[in-house]
């Protein structure tokens, strides 16, 4: 199941189609984020939803090096 915890007022609630993971381990609850490696990032590119480069014309100001 996954969850995400956010601020209402002073409290924290949790809100559905987040992503957290939930996890019993020795009779808790853990409530964990879920974290995103940039590899794993990365594998999901694949050529047909890849970006073109786009260009912003010649560098100006403090753009340039």
């Amino acid at each position: 199941m996954q969850v995400a915890i956010k601020k209402w007022g002073n409290s924290l609630h949790l809100r559905e189609n987040q992503s957290l993971n939930i996890e019993i381990e020795n009779s808790n609850i853990l409530i964990k984020p879920i974290t995103r490696e940039l590899e794993s990032l990365l594998a999901q590119i694949t050529p047909k939803n890849i970006h073109n480069e786009i260009s912003f014309g010649a560098a100006e100001g403090k753009e340039i090096w």
